[in-house]
């Protein structure tokens, strides 16, 4: 688990409970009657985010703000095709 600490022990972001996001919003692209291409949009937004979150806190444990980031650290461009629908665009309701 991915998580920095402030000062006083309390973590300034929880990886496990983004993930924990990622995950269930994957479920809901899978089940017929909520796998709408606002979901699928929500499961892209959740991935770019989980996959920024080394980025966002610098090595001393502070929180950087989006010109301050190292953006050398995020994992958006390992994240490959979209898990929420291989082969095609997203249910049009």
């Amino acid at each position: 688990m991915w998580t920095k600490l402030r000062g006083d022990g309390e973590a300034l972001i929880h990886e496990d409970v983004c993930l924990e996001a990622v995950r269930l919003a994957r479920l809901l692209v899978r089940h017929p009657s909520t796998a709408t291409p606002e979901t699928h949009a929500c499961v892209a937004l959740l991935l770019l985010q989980a996959a920024r979150l080394p980025a966002r806190v610098t090595d001393s444990g502070d929180l950087a703000v989006l010109s301050e980031q190292d953006q050398s650290r995020d994992r958006a461009r390992d994240a490959g095709p979209s898990p929420c629908r291989p082969g095609g665009p997203a249910r049009r309701r």
